[in-house]
């Protein structure tokens, strides 16, 4: 929406799980979304960072706290949440390409960071599991380092909204928090998309360690592939 002065009402939190160093090419990333945004009109932006060392689900939360806590002090409501974990690398203007959707729940895809490297997410039931890259596509699981979710929608959930669940050991994750958020919402009635242009376009950066030794230095990891099927 826009107001009489041409800039544009919407209150974003770009919300920001963080590890103790951000990459180069994410800070970089981040800075040229936040031009974007500004060329675009956008007056009220926050940015709201969450230490990820104490559990990513529990960073989450802190963000989710943290914007309870901005809205009450200035009277506002955020009307979107733009999730970004500081080892995401996404083009300058994946919030509008996001937003542009006009979805509760929309976001991209990637690749684990470590062996399988396995696409990380669930097509809906009932569908293929094949995408049109281009289009949107239903989804019954998404990671949520690149994730764009209604403000709104986190009202109907139960807290803490950010949640884990353990193995027998009470160590091993059965289901981390991106997938228990996301089936949460299914069952409140809500849909989840994956934008898979985005897709293509984002890329999970990930760190390798290099041997002295050439017959011992791994082969460079592919992160995005060169077509997508949802995991």
């Amino acid at each position: 929406m826009m107001n009489g002065e041409g800039y544009k009402d919407e209150i974003i939190a770009i919300c920001m799980p963080a590890q103790d160093t951000h990459p180069m090419k994410f800070t970089l990333a981040l800075a040229m979304q936040l031009f974007e945004l500004g060329r675009d009109g956008y007056t009220k932006i926050l940015v709201i960072p969450g230490h990820s060392s104490v559990g990513a689900f529990r960073a989450r939360n802190r963000i989710m706290k943290i914007i309870s806590e901005v809205e009450r002090e200035r009277g506002w409501k955020v009307d979107w949440t733009f999730w970004v974990d500081s080892d995401m690398l996404f083009p300058s203007r994946a919030y509008q390409a996001l937003r542009g959707h006009n979805k509760e729940i929309v976001g991209a895809t990637y690749r684990r960071r470590s062996e399988p490297f396995e696409l990380l997410g669930r097509p809906l039931e009932g569908t293929s599991g094949k995408v049109t890259i281009g289009n949107l596509a239903p989804s019954a699981r998404l990671p949520t380092g690149l994730m764009l979710i209604k403000r709104s929608v986190f009202d109907r959930f139960k807290m803490p909204v950010w949640k884990v669940e353990l193995g027998e050991d009470g160590v091993e994750d059965v289901l981390g928090e991106d997938g228990l958020f996301c089936a949460e919402a299914l069952e409140l009635g809500h849909e989840i998309w994956l934008d898979t242009q985005l897709t293509m376009l984002c890329k999970h950066i990930a760190v390798t360690e290099l041997a002295a030794e050439a017959d011992k230095a791994p082969q460079p990891q592919i992160i995005m592939p060169p077509g997508l099927i949802a995991a």
